[in-house]
């Protein structure tokens, strides 16, 4: 059974009270070579405060390790927390060798964190659940595909000023879960799937590329309700 991880929480928990920013410590690395060397590594990311980080952890380098008698780079395997509250965005970077029984580290994840649920959602001032990804690759892509919706829904919400339309916001969660923007155009006065389909395809008529907004109007053409939004 996966050990359980409260620590995690308190460690999210006591970083945020005391203000603090990332947080890293030396450890005892061992290489594929034998050599054992010490290593700074970082267990916890502050995605608002450490932008040098964020961008380690987007070109692979975070916890990349260099042996100092082979010459070989590698990562360290350890648990990561990566924080940003101006995104909603809480996750649990497992190492890749936990992908072989991951659902059982998930259910593990899931259930710490609903005994924890609403101290830590109320502290930390977030609103969505946190994501669980393995290995580095995997977290790599988790921000960069939260950097394009960010910037397609900004976009979004510029284009609308110009043509005259209101914005539904959307939930993070939802936005990720569903592959929504974080804001949906509408027409007319009332938020409806008629008033968000009418906006979507008027705004896409004039800009294709909007590959969220395709998302919205096949999932409104295809029936779906999107109580998480309406």
């Amino acid at each position: 059974m996966a050990p359980a991880f409260f620590w995690v929480y308190a460690l999210i928990l006591n970083c945020y009270k005391n203000s603090m920013s990332s947080i890293s410590s030396t450890a005892s690395v061992t290489c594929a070579c034998g050599e054992e060397f010490d290593a700074e590594v970082w267990s916890f990311v502050h995605g608002e405060k450490d932008e040098e980080l964020c961008e380690a952890l987007l070109g692979g380098e975070l916890n990349l390790v260099f042996c100092p008698k082979c010459g070989t780079y590698f990562h360290y395997e350890t648990p990561v927390v990566y924080f940003d509250r101006s995104r909603d965005l809480l996750v649990f970077i497992l190492p890749l060798s936990y992908q072989e029984k991951k659902d059982e580290w998930a259910k593990k994840m899931r259930e710490d964190f609903e005994l924890l649920r609403s101290r830590l959602l109320g502290e930390l001032k977030i609103s969505s659940a946190p994501l669980t990804v393995f290995g580095m690759e995997a977290a790599q892509q988790l921000l960069r595909d939260e950097i394009a919706l960010r910037e397609e829904s900004e976009v979004i919400a510029a284009i609308a000023v110009e043509m005259g339309m209101k914005c539904k916001a959307v939930p993070p969660s939802a936005a990720r879960s569903h592959g929504l923007p974080l804001c949906l155009p509408y027409s007319g006065t009332a938020c409806d799937a008629h008033s968000l389909l009418a906006g979507a395809e008027s705004m896409l008529k004039e800009h294709e590329g909007l590959e969220r907004l395709k998302t919205l109007v096949a999932l409104l053409r295809g029936g779906e309700h999107l109580h998480c939004i309406l």
